[in-house]
C-alpha cells in the first residue's frame, strides 16, 4: 500500500532544503572570507565578527528546524487521531503508518541539524583560533 505524503510533510521537505540551501550559503560566504589559515591581520575583526554572526545564526536556525518537526508531528498526531476516530476501528497499518511518518520526518529533522551544527561547531572552533592569534599579536 504507497500513499502520497501530506502537504505539511512537503512544506516540510521543503523547509529543510531551505535551511540546508541557507546554511550552505552562508558557510561559503564565511568560507571566502575567513579562510583556514590564512586571514589577513586587517580583515581579523571584520572576520570575527562574521564568524561570530553566522555561528549565532546556525543556532537560531538548529532551534527552528527543531521546533518545526514539532510543529509538523504534533499537526500529524492530532489529524491521524481524528481519522482513527472517525473509523472507529484502529488499524495496524494507520499506526505503522504514523509511526513511518514520524520517525522520517525525525530523521530528516536530525539529520539538518546535525549539519548545522557540525557547522556551527567548526565555527566556534575557528572564532576561538582566531582570538587567539589577534590577542598574541
Amino acid at each position: 500500500m504507497i500513499r502520497e505524503p501530506s502537504t505539511g510533510f512537503k512544506f516540510y521537505v521543503f523547509f529543510l532544503l531551505v535551511t540546508c540551501i541557507i546554511a550552505t550559503a552562508r558557510f561559503v560566504k564565511i568560507w571566502r572570507l575567513a579562510r583556514p589559515f590564512n586571514i589577513p591581520q586587517e580583515n581579523a575583526k571584520i572576520a570575527l565578527d562574521k564568524l561570530r554572526l553566522t555561528v549565532s545564526s546556525f543556532l537560531g536556525w538548529i532551534v527552528l528546524t527543531i521546533l518545526a518537526w514539532g510543529i509538523l508531528t504534533s499537526f500529524t498526531l492530532v489529524k491521524i487521531c481524528y481519522q482513527l476516530m472517525d473509523e472507529r476501528v484502529a488499524s495496524r497499518a494507520a499506526i505503522l503508518f504514523v509511526i513511518i511518518d514520524f520517525a522520517t520526518a525525525l530523521n530528516m529533522a536530525l539529520l539538518v541539524v546535525l549539519i548545522l551544527y557540525l557547522a556551527r561547531w567548526y565555527l566556534l572552533k575557528r572564532i576561538e583560533r582566531l582570538l587567539e592569534r589577534t590577542e598574541t599579536r
